[in-house]
């Protein structure tokens, strides 16, 4: 078994059903797709729509439902236990596969034993996201590592080798939400890896709000609707604990790239907050976060309190293109 199609699942029947519908390839035979349902209030009704899916799908098909809700990072776990495949691929319940996609990748990971590949998808926008310029390999260490924080946010895409990461406990992430993001980050920092130009995954984001769910620890409770312009800040409370963590675990200091980055895309989340009316709570939510991320977000903060945010949109934006560009050809 080459590769292993790993979904979380929770409350999201319509979504899973387009997500397994989508999953096609000629190496069918390399294939297995593995469900964890988080036993969500809909568990029943997710086990019936995949059991009616049986027959049209290809692929050896394993449908786990948790006996009680672990939340979000321990079913990742659960889904790496699960796995027989030599490759890992993470896929949320409300995504997709691309079209031609996996005849693509599959031959690839045939040839090749990176311990962890990442793709660029198409976002809500339907533009190309993570993207860079060519496919390149990615060297192992510190720098690497820190300056691929960003590409392991969304864990649909991520692709690792099974048995460099099956023994990484989740148990110290549970409830924040970013389990992915440190298993790219060990990844990363000792063995490098590869990023695969090639569209594997389509991000709808149209199901409701599945993290957080779990009732094992108090972050939970902190976590908004999704469509809230400032909901992102939340689970970002999250990912810097996961990074924290990781440079406990290493003795390094990726935290201060990210506190750079992080002030640096603050903009995108300002002028949506001012689009959406809600400046004023996404700017105390911002001011809470326990980093340092320098006078940017203020210069971003004021300026559209002064100019307006139709002005200052087209104000950050060309030299936010600029710099974000120059961050990819470093990564290479």
């Amino acid at each position: 078994m080459i590769l292993s199609i790993c979904i979380t699942s929770y409350k999201r029947v319509n979504e899973l059903k387009r997500c397994l519908l989508s999953i096609s390839t000629i190496y069918s035979d390399d294939v297995e797709i593995i469900i964890s349902e988080d036993c969500s209030p809909l568990k029943y009704e997710i086990k019936k729509m995949v059991d009616s899916l049986r027959d049209r799908i290809s692929f050896k098909l394993t449908f786990n439902s948790n006996e009680d809700n672990i939340g979000y990072d321990r079913n990742l776990k659960k889904l790496i236990d699960l796995a027989n495949g030599k490759y890992i691929l993470f896929l949320s319940d409300d995504d997709s596969i691309y079209p031609g996609a996996l005849d693509r990748l599959i031959p690839f990971l045939m040839k090749n034993n990176y311990k962890f590949i990442y793709t660029p998808f198409e976002n809500l926008n339907g533009e190309m996201a993570r993207k860079s310029i060519d496919s390149y390999e990615i060297k192992n260490g510190k720098e690497s590592a820190a300056r691929n924080i960003y590409n392991f946010i969304l864990f649909s895409g991520l692709i690792f080798l099974r048995e460099s990461v099956k023994d990484i406990s989740a148990n110290r992430f549970v409830n924040l939400n970013y389990f992915q993001v440190y298993l790219g980050l060990v990844s990363v920092y000792k063995y490098g890896g590869y990023y695969f130009d090639c569209i594997l995954v389509k991000e709808h984001g149209d199901g409701e709000n599945a993290f957080g769910t779990t009732s094992l620890g108090e972050h939970a409770k902190g976590l908004v609707d999704r469509k809230k312009s400032y909901s992102n800040i939340e689970y970002n409370k999250g990912l810097i604990n996961v990074i924290r963590i990781f440079d406990n675990d290493f003795n390094e200091n990726t935290m201060s790239f990210f506190e750079k980055e992080y002030g640096l895309r603050t903009a995108s989340g300002l002028i949506i907050a001012a689009k959406n009316n809600e400046l004023e709570t996404y700017w105390e939510k911002l001011k809470e976060l326990d980093i340092k991320y320098g006078l940017l977000p203020y210069v971003y903060y004021y300026a559209i309190k002064i100019l307006g945010v139709n002005i200052m949109e087209k104000i950050f934006m060309c030299p936010k293109k600029i710099l974000l560009s120059k961050r990819k050809r470093e990564l290479m």
